[in-house]
């Protein structure tokens, strides 16, 4: 509507507007930080971003990393294994994706708004959210949480988008300095997330927070029904670009 001219939000929530990057959102396609810095330079993501913006009013400028790696946060009981997820409430995003790796998990997903899952946390409305570090201590959600288990299944990738008129009117070398400067910034802020990943963690655990590391048997749990997705609620994302994501790693 061009209200605003710039915001940012992870891939999830640009889901109900393009399908171009549903495949950064299917669980376990992002193993690491190295991976995630090679896809975004990578060819096949310029193709995914002019497929967003031939659809959709907006300028995709330089991912980054959005914290890392989501955790899966409860306020009711430790998590080694899906197993004990037995149907916590879950709060998520409108992703199908998202929605459906909690359901595989054994939890009941509600979509929400984050502002509105402190008060969901405490009041009940939900068990849990599955949020990276550097958000779980920010939005002070270690108050309304106790347990997290870090089953590496989603790496949050952040979009920076800006209105599409608003990028046509600065002109051709206007554009140019400004991508420029867009892609400094996000190869400082990514550098500076991924440092800082590690770091909020420890503040979590020094307020209190207990944080599961799985076993690489727990974790084969929770991958497999997380990678089964790929061929249930994944089943619509392409599959050339599935390929051609997995020649990258």
């Amino acid at each position: 509507m061009g209200y605003i001219d710039i915001t940012s939000n992870v891939t999830a929530q640009f889901s109900s507007f393009s399908d171009a990057f549903a495949f950064a959102d299917l669980p376990y396609a992002i193993p690491s930080w190295d991976f995630f810095r090679r896809l975004v330079a990578s060819e096949l993501w310029q193709q995914q971003v002019a497929k967003f913006e031939a659809k959709v009013p907006l300028k995709v400028l330089p991912p980054v990393g959005a914290g890392g790696f989501r955790v899966l946060w409860n306020n009711k009981r430790a998590l080694p294994a899906p197993a004990a997820v037995n149907g916590l409430k879950y709060r998520t995003t409108a992703s199908p994706l998202e929605v459906e790796l909690i359901r595989a998990w054994g939890g009941n997903p509600t979509p929400m708004a984050f502002t509105e899952t402190y008060n969901a946390l405490a009041n009940g409305v939900v068990d849990g959210i599955h949020v990276q570090p550097i958000w779980t201590y920010s939005f002070r959600m270690h108050e309304v949480l106790k347990f997290g288990t870090e089953t590496k299944a989603i790496f949050a990738v952040q979009l920076q988008v800006m209105n599409k008129t608003t990028w046509d009117s600065l002109g051709r070398e206007v554009q140019a300095a400004f991508a420029a400067a867009a892609q400094e910034a996000a190869d400082q802020a990514n550098a500076i997330d991924e440092a800082s990943e590690q770091t909020y963690k420890e503040k979590l655990r020094a307020a209190g927070m207990q944080i599961y590391t799985p076993s690489a048997e727990e974790m084969a749990l929770w991958r497999k029904p997380g990678e089964a997705i790929w061929e249930g609620a994944g089943k619509n994302v392409d599959r050339d670009v599935i390929k051609i994501m997995l020649s990258l790693r």
